[in-house]
Protein backbone atom coordinates (compact mmCIF):
# COMPACT_ATOMS: atom_id res chain seq x y z
CA UNK A 1 0.00 0.00 0.00
CA UNK A 2 1.14 3.39 -0.90
CA UNK A 3 2.84 4.81 2.31
CA UNK A 4 1.14 8.10 2.37
CA UNK A 5 -2.32 6.55 1.59
CA UNK A 6 -1.87 4.10 5.04
CA UNK A 7 -0.56 6.94 6.85
CA UNK A 8 -4.00 8.75 6.42
CA UNK A 9 -6.22 5.56 6.54
CA UNK A 10 -4.11 5.41 10.08
CA UNK A 11 -5.02 8.42 11.07
CA UNK A 12 -8.93 7.96 9.44
CA UNK A 13 -9.02 4.67 12.09
CA UNK A 14 -8.02 6.76 15.08
CA UNK A 15 -10.09 9.82 14.52
CA UNK A 16 -13.13 7.58 14.03
CA UNK A 17 -11.84 5.34 17.20
CA UNK A 18 -11.71 9.03 19.11
CA UNK A 19 -15.44 10.05 18.06
CA UNK A 20 -16.66 6.17 19.30
CA UNK A 21 -15.03 6.45 22.53
CA UNK A 22 -15.92 10.14 23.53
CA UNK A 23 -19.51 9.26 22.71
CA UNK A 24 -19.97 5.98 24.23
CA UNK A 25 -17.22 5.74 26.61
CA UNK A 26 -17.37 1.89 27.47
CA UNK A 27 -17.45 0.70 23.78
CA UNK A 28 -14.88 -2.07 23.22
CA UNK A 29 -13.73 -1.88 26.58
CA UNK A 30 -12.93 -5.73 26.85
CA UNK A 31 -8.67 -4.95 27.36
CA UNK A 32 -7.78 -8.29 26.79
CA UNK A 33 -10.20 -8.69 23.27
CA UNK A 34 -8.94 -5.23 22.43
CA UNK A 35 -4.96 -6.15 23.35
CA UNK A 36 -5.17 -9.28 20.61
CA UNK A 37 -6.92 -7.42 17.73
CA UNK A 38 -3.73 -5.11 18.66
CA UNK A 39 -1.05 -7.41 18.35
CA UNK A 40 -3.10 -9.26 15.88
CA UNK A 41 -3.15 -6.82 13.02
CA UNK A 42 -3.04 -3.13 14.00
CA UNK A 43 0.49 -3.07 15.54
CA UNK A 44 1.46 -4.71 12.42
CA UNK A 45 0.56 -2.11 9.91
CA UNK A 46 0.19 0.83 12.29
CA UNK A 47 2.66 0.02 15.52
CA UNK A 48 2.11 3.88 16.63
CA UNK A 49 -1.51 3.57 16.56
CA UNK A 50 -3.96 1.86 19.74
CA UNK A 51 -6.51 0.62 17.24
CA UNK A 52 -9.52 -1.65 18.64
CA UNK A 53 -11.29 -1.95 14.98
CA UNK A 54 -11.84 -5.92 14.93
CA UNK A 55 -13.31 -4.97 11.33
CA UNK A 56 -12.44 -2.73 8.76
CA UNK A 57 -14.02 -2.65 4.97
CA UNK A 58 -13.28 0.12 2.47
CA UNK A 59 -15.34 0.62 -0.50
CA UNK A 60 -14.83 2.33 -3.65
CA UNK A 61 -17.48 2.92 -5.82
CA UNK A 62 -19.30 5.02 -8.58
CA UNK A 63 -20.92 8.50 -6.46
CA UNK A 64 -23.84 7.12 -9.17
CA UNK A 65 -24.28 3.74 -7.83
CA UNK A 66 -27.65 4.22 -5.48
CA UNK A 67 -27.64 2.28 -2.04
CA UNK A 68 -31.61 0.54 -1.80
CA UNK A 69 -33.20 1.34 1.77
CA UNK A 70 -32.13 -1.35 3.86
CA UNK A 71 -31.78 -2.20 7.31
CA UNK A 72 -28.97 -3.27 9.35
CA UNK A 73 -27.93 -5.31 12.23
CA UNK A 74 -26.01 -5.06 14.75
CA UNK A 75 -23.11 -7.89 14.27
CA UNK A 76 -22.31 -8.19 17.87
CA UNK A 77 -24.97 -7.50 20.69
CA UNK A 78 -22.11 -7.99 23.61
CA UNK A 79 -22.55 -5.04 25.50
CA UNK A 80 -19.81 -1.94 24.29
CA UNK A 81 -19.51 -3.82 21.10
CA UNK A 82 -22.55 -3.18 19.31
CA UNK A 83 -21.27 0.23 17.40
CA UNK A 84 -20.31 0.86 14.52
CA UNK A 85 -18.74 3.57 12.75
CA UNK A 86 -18.87 4.80 8.95
CA UNK A 87 -16.76 6.99 7.03
CA UNK A 88 -17.83 8.31 3.80
CA UNK A 89 -16.88 10.71 1.21
CA UNK A 90 -17.05 11.58 -2.50
CA UNK A 91 -13.68 11.99 -3.54
CA UNK A 92 -11.44 12.19 -7.09
CA UNK A 93 -9.51 9.65 -8.21
CA UNK A 94 -7.60 10.17 -12.22
CA UNK A 95 -10.72 13.11 -12.86
CA UNK A 96 -13.28 10.64 -11.60
CA UNK A 97 -15.79 11.14 -8.50
CA UNK A 98 -16.11 7.97 -6.21
CA UNK A 99 -17.65 7.26 -3.15
CA UNK A 100 -14.96 6.24 -0.62
CA UNK A 101 -16.51 4.44 2.14
CA UNK A 102 -14.79 2.95 5.57
CA UNK A 103 -16.56 0.61 7.64
CA UNK A 104 -15.25 0.28 11.03
CA UNK A 105 -16.94 -2.36 13.88
CA UNK A 106 -16.20 -5.23 15.96
CA UNK A 107 -17.80 -8.81 15.01
CA UNK A 108 -19.83 -11.52 16.49
CA UNK A 109 -17.65 -13.96 15.74
CA UNK A 110 -13.95 -12.35 17.33
CA UNK A 111 -16.58 -12.00 20.63
CA UNK A 112 -17.82 -15.70 20.97
CA UNK A 113 -14.07 -16.97 20.11
CA UNK A 114 -12.97 -14.42 23.20
CA UNK A 115 -15.84 -15.46 25.17
CA UNK A 116 -14.35 -19.04 24.80
CA UNK A 117 -10.78 -17.89 25.80
CA UNK A 118 -11.89 -16.29 28.64
CA UNK A 119 -13.80 -19.53 29.95
CA UNK A 120 -11.37 -21.75 29.15
CA UNK A 121 -8.91 -19.38 31.28
CA UNK A 122 -10.78 -19.04 34.60
CA UNK A 123 -11.15 -22.83 35.03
Amino acid sequence: MNLALKEKLGDLLKECQGILRQRYPDAYRNEFRNSLWRRFWSAAHWPDLDLFWEFIDINLRSPSVVLDCHLDYMNDTREGYSHCLVYSQVVCIDGNSMRLSVVMTSRKLCGGAFEKIQSYSAH
